[in-house]
C-alpha cells in the first residue's frame, strides 16, 4: 500500500463504488476508486484535498488505477464549484482564479519545469565563463524608453526611484568594470494599462558577451529550443514546437509573401535574422544597416540579440532625443560607455513568455506566477505606485 495526497477534479459514482479523478502528489492526474461506503459525497466534493492510502488494481479496460483502503483527512475547498463555473469576466482576480481551476496539477509541472529551465540556461552560460550578476530592481535614474516605469520615493527623500524595466544597462556597466561576460536570470516590471492580460513582473534572461558572435546567438537559440523540447516531454506536455527553429532571413520575407511586424503568425518557431532595428545601440552591419536576430515562438518575439554599437556620440545623442521625445526632464545618461565599453553582443528572452507559448498554455499567469501565490488583484489608481 502507499498513500496519496491528492485534490479532487471530478466525482462519479456506479453501482457499488465512486470514482474519483484527482491530481496528486506524485504530479499525476489518478483515477482512485472508492467503496460507496467510505466515500461520503455531500463531505468531500471537487477541489476539496484529502491524503488516503491506495493499493494498485486494473478497471474493466486494465488499466492500471488505485483502490482506495483508508482516508487519513480530508481538507476543504471551500470556492472550488464557484471558481469553476463563474462567468467571464474582465475583472483580472476572477480570471485568475477561474485559469487555476480549470489547470489544477498543472501548477506544479510548469513550475519545476520553469526552475529547471533556469538551471539548464545557469550552467550553459556558467560553462561559457559567464558571471551571474544581480542587478538592482530600484533604480535612481530612469531609462529612456518609451513605457513608463513604475514609481515610489524614499521617505527621506522627493525624488522618484523607478523599478527596472530592464538590467542592461546595469549588465553593460558591470561587464565594463569587470571585463567579463555577464548575465542575469531575474524579473523585471513593466507598467503598462492594467488589465485581466496584464503581468507586471516578468521573469526574464539578458546577457551580454564580450566573446560571442552572433552565429553564437543563433546556436544559444537552437540549445534553449533543445532544452525546451527535453523539458516539455519531461513534464508530460504536448507542444507543436518540437523541431529545429526554422531560420530566416528578413531579405526573404518578400518573396515568401509575409509580412515583417513584432507579431508574425506564420512564424511558429522561427529565428529571424537581418531583422531591421531603428537603434543607435545596434552596430550597423556590412550593409550599412542596423540589425537584430529575433526569435518568434507562436508568432510573437520571445528573444532576441544584436551586436553592440560603442559609438558613445551617437549615443549621447541617441538619449536626448529619446527624452524629448518621451517628456523626460533626467534619464540615465549612460555615463559607462565613456569608460570603453568592450565590443559585445546582447541577449534578451522572455522566460516567462518562452514557456507560455511553447507549451501553449492559457494564460501567461501560468508561467509567470504558476502557482498562484500571493496574487494581487491592482486596481488602476495604484498601478502608478509600487
Amino acid at each position: 500500500m502507499k498513500k496519496l495526497i491528492c485534490r479532487v477534479l471530478n466525482i462519479r459514482e456506479h453501482k457499488s463504488v465512486v470514482f474519483v479523478d484527482a491530481y496528486t502528489n506524485n504530479d499525476k492526474v489518478e483515477q482512485i476508486m472508492f467503496d460507496k461506503s467510505m466515500f461520503n459525497k455531500q463531505a468531500i466534493k471537487n477541489g476539496d484535498c484529502f491524503a488516503v492510502t491506495v493499493e494498485p488494481t486494473l478497471n474493466n479496460r486494465r488499466l492500471t488505477i488505485f483502490r482506495a483502503m483508508e482516508m487519513l483527512w480530508v481538507s476543504p475547498c471551500q470556492n472550488w464549484e464557484g471558481v469553476k463555473n463563474i462567468q467571464k469576466s474582465s475583472k483580472g482576480y476572477e480570471k485568475y482564479a477561474q485559469i487555476n481551476a480549470r489547470n489544477a496539477g498543472v501548477q506544479v509541472k510548469v513550475y519545476r519545469l520553469k526552475n529547471d529551465l533556469i538551471r539548464e540556461l545557469s550552467r550553459i552560460l556558467d560553462e561559457d565563463g559567464f558571471e551571474q550578476v544581480k542587478c538592482h530592481v530600484l533604480e535612481k535614474e530612469r531609462t529612456a524608453s518609451a513605457i513608463p516605469p513604475f514609481i515610489t520615493y524614499e521617505k527621506s527623500n522627493t525624488k522618484p526611484i523607478y523599478l527596472r524595466i530592464t538590467p542592461e544597462n546595469q549588465l553593460k556597466q558591470t561587464s565594463a568594470i569587470l571585463l567579463k561576460s555577464v548575465y542575469t536570470i531575474d524579473s523585471v516590471f513593466f507598467n503598462k494599462d492594467p488589465g485581466a492580460k496584464h503581468q507586471p513582473e516578468m521573469c526574464t534572461l539578458e546577457f551580454v558577451a564580450l566573446d560571442y558572435t552572433e552565429q553564437e546567438i543563433l546556436a544559444f537559440m537552437i540549445k534553449v529550443n533543445t532544452i525546451m523540447n527535453r523539458l516539455a516531454k519531461k513534464y508530460g506536455f504536448d507542444t507543436d514546437n518540437v523541431d529545429v527553429p526554422r531560420v530566416v532571413d528578413y531579405n526573404d520575407l518578400e518573396s515568401l509573401h509575409i509580412k515583417y511586424d513584432r507579431r508574425i503568425p506564420e512564424f511558429r518557431n522561427t529565428i529571424l535574422i537581418n531583422a531591421p532595428v531603428n537603434s543607435p545601440f545596434v552596430k550597423v552591419n556590412s550593409n550599412g544597416m542596423r540589425t537584430e536576430i529575433k526569435w518568434y515562438i507562436n508568432g510573437s518575439l520571445t528573444g532576441h540579440g544584436y551586436s553592440d554599437e560603442t559609438d558613445c556620440q551617437q549615443i549621447k545623442i541617441s538619449l536626448e532625443q529619446q527624452k524629448i521625445a518621451n517628456n523626460l526632464e533626467q534619464i540615465n545618461e549612460m555615463s559607462y560607455f565613456e569608460w570603453g565599453l568592450p565590443k559585445s553582443v546582447s541577449f534578451g528572452l522572455g522566460i516567462d513568455a518562452l514557456v507560455y507559448r511553447y507549451l501553449n498554455l492559457e494564460h501567461m499567469a501560468l508561467a509567470s506566477n504558476p502557482l498562484g501565490i500571493n496574487y494581487v488583484n491592482h486596481r488602476k489608481n495604484d498601478f502608478q505606485y509600487i
